[in-house]
């Protein structure tokens, strides 16, 4: 889900006599990560964990590149005794590093 904001001024010289600047767009991006961390994950951990923060350095960067831009993450786990939240939804300059505490398949 996207949410936009737009503000428009008015050129210089028009009616309003307000100055014009190009639009604002702020955007959030809610970004939902599923993992497999059944034990068929075992043989590929560490791919796993380094893909995995990979991609949350990727959100990171693109965050820092667009000030308007708001990202926010959440992260879901999931084996063969269930579904487990491990990171509610949070911004994502606050989501830790996955490491081989954190994911155990």
């Amino acid at each position: 889900m996207r949410s936009r904001k737009v503000s428009l001024r008015a050129k210089p010289g028009s009616p309003s006599g307000k100055t014009h600047h190009p639009p604002t767009i702020a955007m959030t991006i809610y970004n939902l990560i599923i993992l497999d961390a059944s034990g068929s994950m075992q043989s590929i951990r560490e791919a796993t964990i380094s893909g995995f923060n990979e991609l949350i350095q990727g959100i990171r960067a693109e965050g820092e590149k667009d000030p308007e831009l708001t990202q926010y993450i959440q992260f879901f786990s999931f084996n063969s005794m269930g579904i487990k939240e491990l990171i509610p939804l949070r911004p994502a300059t606050d989501l830790p590093q996955l490491n081989e505490e954190n994911y155990r398949p």
